[in-house]
């Protein structure tokens, strides 16, 4: 009688065991694959952002100073790598609320208009990189 409650504590250890070894190497993949998905995200979202600067900086005329929008535009991309890594994706809450605070910022630096639209395209860009619609 002894050995047979043994005998079935043991197999109910081993059972949870394997369970529970089983969940955790599940959650670590799924926390690997978040990774992947998000480093994936961000190298998009810096190859977006260096052709939207690169187009930019052919259109900026004196006396508009360029440096306060480089400035933004890397303090934006910090953020969003922040958030990304804080692990607030997919979708992310924060990046359409740090997306809306780079565009009204970047307005208020009073740039010509043909700024402002490639800043609307970039916007929509960013979006779809970090909320796709699916």
């Amino acid at each position: 009688m002894f050995s047979k409650n043994l005998v079935l504590g043991m197999t109910i250890m081993t059972a949870l065991i394997l369970v529970g070894s089983i969940v955790i190497l599940t959650l670590q993949q799924q926390a690997y694959a978040l990774r992947g998905r998000a480093l994936a995200q961000l190298r998009t979202m810096i190859g977006t952002t260096s052709h939207f600067v690169k187009d930019v900086s052919k259109l900026f005329i004196p006396p508009h100073p360029i440096a306060p929008f480089v400035t933004l535009t890397n303090q934006f991309e910090k953020n969003v790598i922040k958030a990304v890594y804080a692990g607030d994706t997919p979708p992310n809450p924060n990046i359409p609320n740090l997306v809306q605070k780079y565009r009204n910022d970047v307005i208020n630096l009073h740039l010509p208009d043909s700024v402002v639209r490639l800043l609307e395209t970039y916007k929509l860009d960013v979006l779809n990189i970090f909320t796709p619609v699916t």
